[in-house]
C-alpha cells in the first residue's frame, strides 16, 4: 500500500502571521473610512472564522466590513448613499458615527449554520450524501454571509426602506469576493499580503499604494527542518507520496507557460517557507485554471469540494499536477475514471489540517475513489498547539490531536513505515 501525505498550509505548513495581520489591518482600515472606529477582529475571532470554515480571508474581511457597514447603516436608516465605494466612504467619512462593536464571532457562527442547513436541506431533497458530489447548490461562504447579514438587516423594522440599497451593497461586497479588480476589500488586502511589487507584477497594475509583503515579513514556518528531511527522505524512497493542498492563491499548474495576470503565488511562497517546494502543490490558482477550463464557477470545485481533494490525492500519487487536475475533474464532475487516478493501486491517504473544511474535501474523495473500486483508506490529523475553537471543533468529530505538525508526521511515517 501506498502512503500519501497531504498538507494543509495556514496553521499546519506555515504560521500564517502575515494573512492574520492583513485581515486585521484590511477592516481597521475601511472600519476607519466608514467613520464608525477602530474595530478589527481579534486573533481569537479570527480564529473562530476558521472553525467555522471561514477560511478565506477574502470572505471573513468582507463578513466584518459589512456588519459595520449595517451597523452605521441602521443608526441612520435614511441615510442615502451614493453607489460608488469610494463615493460612499468619502460621505460616511463626513459623517462619522461610532457604532457598536459587531458580534463577529456570533456573526461567523451563524454562517456556519446556515450553510449547515443549506447542506442538510439539500441531502434530504436530493438523496446525495453530502460530499461526494461537487454540488453547485451547496451555498460558498460569501453567499451565507450574504444570507446572514440580509437577515439581520430584513429584521430591523426601522431599515425597511433602506434594504433595496443595501441589497445593491452586498452584491458589491460579497458577489466576487476572490476577484481583485472589481472588489475593493479584496483589492485592498492583496496589496498588503503581496506588497506593493506583488501586486504591478501579479496583477499588471499600478499599485494603489506603497507596502511591504506582509506574506513575506510575517510567515513563519511550523515545518522544522529536520522534519522536513525526513518526509523527502521518505520520498525518495517512495515510501510516500507529497502533495501541499490550500485555497490559497497560486499560479496556475505546472506547465503553463506565461501565466496569465491575477495568479497570486501566495500558495508558493509558503510551500517555500515549508521546505517542500519540489513536491506538487493544488491550490487556488490551480483550481481557478481548471475552473476556466472547464467553465465553471471556482467555488464549485475548489475545497471543501471533492474536485480539489481528487486532485491533491492525484497529485500525490503521480507527481504530475496539470494531470491530476483533469483527472479529479472528470470523477468528481462526471463519474469517469481518467489516468492518474485510474492507474492508483491501493492507497492510504494521510491529510494534516487545522479545521474540518479541508477534511469534509478528502471524505468525499474517498468515498468517490472508493466508488470508482480503488482499494483506499485514510486518516486525519488534527493540528491543534493550543486550546480553543479549533481544538473544540477537531475533537467534536473524533479528530487525532497533535500539538504541531512535527509529532503529526512522525506518527505517519510510523505507520508508513510499518506497512
Amino acid at each position: 500500500m501506498r502512503h500519501l501525505f497531504l498538507f494543509d498550509v495556514d496553521g499546519v505548513l506555515v504560521d500564517p502571521r502575515g494573512y492574520m495581520r492583513a485581515l486585521q489591518d484590511t477592516v481597521a482600515h475601511f472600519s476607519t473610512k466608514l467613520g464608525v472606529g477602530f474595530w478589527p477582529p481579534t486573533d481569537q475571532e479570527v480564529h473562530d472564522f476558521e472553525a467555522n470554515s471561514l477560511s478565506s480571508e477574502w470572505d471573513s474581511a468582507a463578513l466584518c466590513i459589512g456588519a459595520l457597514l449595517l451597523a452605521r447603516w441602521q443608526a441612520e436608516p435614511a441615510l442615502r448613499l451614493p453607489t460608488g465605494w469610494q463615493e460612499a466612504l468619502a460621505l460616511l467619512a463626513q459623517r462619522p458615527l461610532q457604532v457598536r462593536r459587531p458580534d463577529y464571532r456570533g456573526l461567523g457562527r451563524k454562517v456556519q449554520r446556515h450553510r449547515a442547513a443549506r447542506v442538510a436541506q439539500i441531502a434530504r431533497h436530493s438523496a446525495v450524501r453530502v460530499g461526494n458530489s461537487a454540488n453547485s447548490a451547496t451555498l460558498t461562504a460569501a453567499q451565507a454571509i450574504r444570507h446572514v447579514l440580509w437577515d439581520v438587516a430584513s429584521s430591523d423594522p426601522s431599515f425597511v426602506q433602506a434594504l433595496p440599497a443595501f441589497s445593491q451593497w452586498l452584491g458589491l461586497l460579497l458577489d466576487r469576493t476572490f476577484d481583485f479588480f472589481t472588489t475593493p476589500i479584496t483589492r485592498y488586502f492583496e496589496h498588503l499580503v503581496l506588497g506593493s511589487e506583488g501586486v504591478a507584477s501579479t496583477f499588471g497594475v499600478q499599485p494603489d499604494f506603497p507596502t511591504q509583503a506582509y506574506l513575506s515579513a510575517l510567515d513563519r514556518p511550523l515545518l522544522s527542518t529536520s522534519t522536513c528531511a525526513r518526509l523527502k527522505d521518505a520520498a525518495g524512497r517512495q515510501r510516500i507520496g507529497i502533495a501541499t493542498y490550500t485555497a490559497r492563491p497560486s499560479r496556475p499548474p505546472d506547465g503553463i507557460d506565461n501565466p496569465p495576470l491575477g495568479y497570486a503565488p501566495e500558495a508558493e511562497m509558503a510551500r517555500a517557507l515549508a521546505g517542500l517546494q519540489e513536491f506538487p502543490l493544488i491550490a487556488g490558482g490551480r483550481m481557478l485554471w481548471l475552473a476556466e477550463e472547464l467553465r465553471v464557477p471556482v467555488d464549485q470545485i475548489v475545497k471543501p469540494s471533492p474536485v480539489q481533494a481528487l486532485a491533491a490525492i492525484a497529485a500525490a500519487w503521480s507527481g504530475a499536477e496539470m494531470a491530476a487536475l483533469r483527472a479529479a475533474a472528470a470523477l468528481g464532475l462526471q463519474g469517469l475514471g481518467t489516468p492518474p487516478i485510474i492507474d492508483m493501486e491501493p492507497i492510504s491517504v494521510h491529510v494534516f489540517e487545522d479545521t474540518l473544511g479541508g477534511l469534509d474535501g478528502i471524505d468525499g474523495a474517498v468515498s468517490l475513489l472508493q466508488g470508482a473500486g480503488k482499494l483506499v483508506e485514510w486518516q486525519p490529523y488534527g493540528i491543534a498547539p493550543h486550546a480553543g475553537v479549533k481544538a473544540e471543533a477537531l475533537n467534536a468529530h473524533g479528530i487525532p490531536l497533535y500539538p504541531s505538525i512535527n509529532e503529526a508526521v512522525a506518527s505517519a511515517l510510523q505507520l508508513a513505515d510499518a506497512g
